[in-house]
């Protein structure tokens, strides 16, 4: 037992070496805290990357809703620049053309590529194909006008296929424009994804890093107890052996057993051994290293369950060993679980790392991202400026249009106004038969062009969103009485029935514009007498409810041609009849029906058909009544009386009248003819060249009534109208004007002119507004006051019985 093999010392004293103390809490508490900073730092990447995506789809948003009105803009632009080259000839259009449709093309595909959703990248598709389909007509037609086939391109203009291509293009946009909130809601719903993403990775990892934490706690919690413990235990080392309350044995150089003292009576017994015994061999290595190096050696043991630590302190001089031992159960067991949870923390290190390289190339692209999206920028405000720019020049053509529309207005109504008039003057002298019927055909030519001027007008405002619509208080029995008056008599040179039939319960009166209703029945009835030989027109106008409304409807009924069912729908298109052979036949621009539909729908009602060829077609005309039928008096009942001057029945033409009057006017010809047509009405007439001449005159002279031209140099009429109302100037002031549009009216009347008579000059209208101011010679002047003032009485007397409601006089009707 006392000889041992020389290796086996070499083995012990490794085996025995002191450890220093373990670094593992201090590895373990620096994982935990780059494994938290990676934690939280990828979570607070992914929301800021969510918020970026967020910023980009919500910029790609207001973008696609400012395209949609760029488009629209642009496609007005274009369709007005190729029906006014179509319908003028002039290169100004092409070039306007030219310049707008790569920008709307460009638009378009800006358009395509921003939009992700499914419905919205078809709409834009249809748009793009009709697009294309317009470009190629409208250059068709540009070559045609070059060719100097004007007619040719005005027809290409108008064609069916055109208007399909025209209604594919705004069915796209209108489809697009809709398909815009779906397309919003998806992306806040894959934003409310991503942030419930958010939410549910804060909550799955939260906890696991709460329970690392509270484990790495744990852990160091138990270490420091631990080692608490071991400096202990090592500070009882000093005591006398009997006091240590760890076992202390002290073991001879042979082996045996000394001394031990109480606590280490277990390990013996563990071990079979007792004081005074020798110690089992394998440890009795350590003793001979220890004697033999001087050194103190140290391993650890399992007993019982238990770990516990030996210390071998040599004791040279009494020759023999002391044996410390600890029981380090607790703390071999937490560094177990160290090493477990270091494990653990290594895996997800890794798996950390992993992520970090991933998140960093993300963050690389990322990078790449913000740089694109700063680039999109820079080109989105180039596109913002420059949709801007585009939105500018259409208000700038658009109003170039209105200017354009005035302009040929009054240029066309100038020379119309002479051919008319000189006309109606020759018409009056003792012409012989072919005579009469050569002035008839100018007559009926001049009033022709008159009716397509009026429409092409009307139609330029319907299409421009410029036409006004003036809602009154009006009496329909006063709209039917006057549709009835106007068109008896062609009814009657054909030898047509014409009937209005009036049904149950219409009310008196209706809140509506009556000059547009009166528009669209008369477009209607000149089409039922001009399209029936023979039979009859019959007018139904009766009451119905639609949704709880109340809705005048009028059937215009004839026994005309009647129109095939495939085309029923195409004659309320622009430019478009039945067919060919009728245009020629009847004449006409196409355009009548399609603006009194179109004036239906403004006036808040719509325009219907009922046909057969051969057999004849009933129009159906709804507009809202606007007024409580219930309460409202029913038609047939007593009219308000109405102070109008008049004319005698008899002999409407050959009244005249007593006064002086001034004539504003530039032009020679007009001059010419004006003051022959006053002088035959007995008037005294002065004329002056323009504006300036007519205040000069007007102040120094006496007259009774003065007729202004609007547009005269030097001085136009609005300019020379307000500087008589202020110089005092109290007589009649009526403007003459080749302008029609409301808003021109409503300047006269502003300026101070207290009629409007447009040009060319109609004679009866004329005769009225005369009448109105001047009286007829012969007629005593304080007969004419009585007249007046009776009729006055009879109205106060007619509104103080309260049988209607006071309402708002129009001053110029008044």
């Amino acid at each position: 037992m006392n000889s041992h093999p020389e290796n086996k010392k070499t083995s012990c004293m490794t085996e025995c070496e002191c450890t220093a103390p373990s670094s593992l809490p201090a590895k373990l508490f620096t994982i935990t805290i780059v494994f938290t900073v990676m934690i939280l730092g990828g979570l607070g990447w992914y929301t800021w990357s969510s918020y970026q995506q967020f910023k980009s789809a919500e910029s790609g948003r207001f973008r696609l809703i400012e395209l949609s009105g760029v488009i629209m803009h642009l496609d007005e632009v274009l369709t007005m620049s190729s029906h006014m080259a179509a319908v003028t000839g002039e290169s100004q259009w092409e070039m306007r053309y030219q310049k707008f449709a790569p920008r709307l093309t460009d638009a378009v595909n800006e358009a395509m590529g921003l939009a992700h959703d499914i419905s919205m990248s078809k709409a834009l598709a249809q748009v793009e194909v009709a697009n294309v389909s317009l470009s190629s007509m409208s250059e068709e037609a540009f070559d045609l006008i070059t060719a100097d086939k004007r007619k040719a391109a005005v027809v290409l203009i108008g064609s069916e296929k055109y208007d399909i291509q025209k209604r594919a293009f705004s069915d796209g946009i209108t489809k697009f424009t809709a398909s815009m909130p779906k397309h919003v809601k998806a992306e806040l719903e894959n934003y409310r994804h991503r942030a419930l993403v958010t939410v549910l990775l804060i909550v799955a990892i939260l906890p696991p890093l709460i329970f690392a934490w509270v484990g790495v706690l744990s852990v160091l919690k138990k270490y420091m107890v631990a080692r608490k413990e071991a400096e202990e235990k090592i500070a009882n080392t000093a005591k006398f052996p009997s006091e240590d309350p760890n076992p202390v044995l002290r073991i001879s150089r042979d082996g045996t057993v000394l001394y031990c003292n109480k606590p280490s009576a277990p390990l013996l017994n563990a071990w079979g051994y007792k004081e005074g015994g020798a110690i089992p061999e394998r440890w009795f290595q350590y003793v001979l290293n220890a004697i033999g190096s001087g050194l103190t050696g140290q391993t650890e043991i399992e007993c019982d369950n238990r770990t516990f630590s030996l210390t071998f302190a040599p004791v040279m001089d009494g020759g023999y060993v002391n044996i410390y031992a600890s029981d380090i159960t607790d703390r071999k067991r937490a560094e177990e679980e160290l090493k477990s949870l270091n494990k653990i923390l290594e895996i997800r290190s890794n798996s950390l790392a992993e992520s970090q390289r991933a998140a960093v190339k993300l963050m690389n692209k990322t990078e790449e991202a913000k740089r694109d999206a700063e680039r999109v920028n820079r080109e989105l405000k180039t596109s913002i400026e420059h949709a801007n720019q585009m939105t500018q020049e259409a208000i700038m053509a658009n109003q170039a249009k209105s200017e354009f529309l005035a302009n040929i207005s009054h240029e066309i109504r100038t020379p119309m106004n002479a051919i008319l008039c000189s006309s109606q003057l020759l018409s009056e002298e003792n012409l012989t038969g072919e005579q009469k019927s050569f002035i008839d055909v100018i007559q009926a030519g001049g009033e022709n062009l008159l009716e397509v001027i009026n429409d092409v007008l009307d139609f330029s405002k319907i299409e421009a969103g410029k036409l006004d619509i003036e809602t009154i208080s009006c009496s329909l029995g006063q709209m039917l009485d006057t549709s009835e008056s106007l068109m008896r008599m062609q009814a009657n040179e054909k030898g047509l029935d014409f009937k209005i039939f009036k049904g149950k319960k219409l009310p008196e009166r209706i809140l509506t514009d009556p000059g547009r209703v009166h528009q669209c029945l008369s477009n209607l009835i000149n089409n039922a007498i001009k399209f029936t030989e023979r039979g009859y027109v019959y007018i139904n106008v009766s009451l119905e409810e639609i949704e709880d409304k109340p809705f005048i409807r009028f059937d215009v009924e004839d026994t005309g041609v009647g129109i095939p069912a495939n085309r029923q729908e195409a004659i309320f298109e622009s430019f478009t009849q039945a067919d060919g052979s009728t245009t020629r036949k009847f004449g006409g621009t196409g355009l009548g029906l399609s603006i009194t539909k179109r004036l239906a729908e403004l006036l808040g009602g719509k325009l219907t058909l009922s046909s057969e060829e051969g057999k004849g077609s009933v129009f159906t005309l709804m507009i809202p009544a606007g007024v409580d039928v219930k309460t409202e008096p029913v038609l047939g009942g007593q009219n308000i009386p109405v102070s109008q001057p008049s004319l005698s029945k008899d002999k409407p033409n050959d009244a005249k009248f007593s006064g002086h009057v001034l004539v504003a006017e530039d032009s020679q010809t007009n001059q010419t003819l004006i003051k022959l047509l006053l002088k035959r009405l007995g008037l005294e007439v002065t004329i002056a060249q323009d504006g300036d001449e007519a205040v000069q005159k007007a102040l120094t002279q006496s007259f009774d009534m003065i007729f202004m031209d609007i547009q005269m140099p030097n001085m136009n009429g609005y300019e020379a109208t307000k500087l008589l109302r202020r110089r005092g100037v109290t007589v009649p002031i009526v403007a003459l004007t080749a302008y029609v549009m409301k808003v021109d009216e409503r300047e006269c009347v502003k300026a101070g002119c207290d009629n409007y008579l447009s040009k060319p000059i109609n004679r009866k209208k004329l005769l009225q507004v005369i009448a109105k101011y001047l009286p007829i010679k012969g007629e005593d002047i304080s007969e004419k006051i009585d007249s007046i003032k009776s009729q006055v009485d009879e109205v106060s007397q007619f509104y103080s019985k309260g049988e209607v409601s006071e309402k708002p006089v129009d001053k110029q009707n008044s």
